[in-house]
C-alpha cells in the first residue's frame, strides 16, 4: 500500500513538474476538425460481433498548455457509423485529455511544427436508429501533426483510434477494440 502511494505521489510531482511554466505564461489552444472512422467491429453480448462500416467524425477541443511540453484538455466527440443489425449509429463522447507535446521551432521561416500525442478519456454515449442505446468508456489516442504560424493559427491532421473496453445497457454489454480515424482540422492558441 505505501509503494502504491509513493508512486502516486511521483506521478503527481512529475506531472506538475512537467506543467510548470517554463515562459511564465500558459497557453490555451481552441481546435476543430472532421474526418472519418473506419469500419470495425461492435461486440454485443449475447448477440456476438457486429460489423460496421466508417463514418463521419468531428471533435471540437480546448486544451491548456501551462508548459511548452504538456497540456491538458477537454473534449467533445461526435461520430456516425452504420451497420445491417442496427442501422445508422449515432455516437456522442466528452472527456479529458493529456498531450505531451514535441515543438520544432521555425522549421520553415514563422512556421512551428508540433508533434502532440494525444490520450483521450471519456463518458462516451451510443445512439443506433435501430435497438436500445448503449453508454460506456471511451479510451481514444490520437497523434496530433501540426503547423502553426506566429500568430497562433495553427493547421493540423490526426490519426488515431477509438475504443470502449467498458460499456453497455441494462440488456448486453456493448464493447469494441480499436477502430481507426483520421481528421484534419484548424487551431488557434492564444
Amino acid at each position: 500500500m505505501r509503494r502504491r502511494m509513493r508512486a502516486w505521489r511521483l506521478c503527481c510531482v512529475l506531472v506538475l513538474a512537467l506543467g510548470l511554466p517554463a515562459s511564465g505564461q500558459a497557453e490555451v489552444e481552441w481546435s476543430a476538425g472532421m474526418g472519418g472512422q473506419f469500419g470495425g467491429d461492435y461486440t454485443v453480448e449475447g448477440v456476438g460481433d457486429i460489423e460496421t462500416d466508417g463514418g463521419f467524425l468531428q471533435r471540437l477541443g480546448i486544451n491548456w498548455f501551462p508548459s511548452q511540453h504538456i497540456g491538458f484538455g477537454g473534449y467533445f466527440l461526435f461520430s456516425t457509423a452504420s451497420s445491417g443489425f442496427h442501422g445508422d449509429i449515432y455516437v456522442a463522447e466528452i472527456g479529458i485529455s493529456i498531450q505531451p507535446r514535441l515543438t520544432l521551432e521555425n522549421v520553415v521561416g514563422e512556421v512551428d511544427f508540433l508533434l502532440t500525442p494525444d490520450v483521450m478519456v471519456g463518458y462516451r454515449g451510443t445512439f443506433p436508429e435501430a435497438g436500445d442505446n448503449a453508454h460506456g468508456l471511451g479510451l481514444n489516442l490520437g497523434l496530433n501533426l501540426r503547423a502553426r504560424w506566429d500568430n497562433g493559427f495553427s493547421v493540423f491532421l490526426e490519426p488515431g483510434f477509438l475504443t470502449q473496453p467498458v460499456g453497455g445497457n441494462d440488456a448486453a454489454d456493448v464493447t469494441f477494440s480499436p477502430i481507426g480515424y483520421a481528421i484534419v482540422g484548424v487551431g488557434a492558441a492564444f
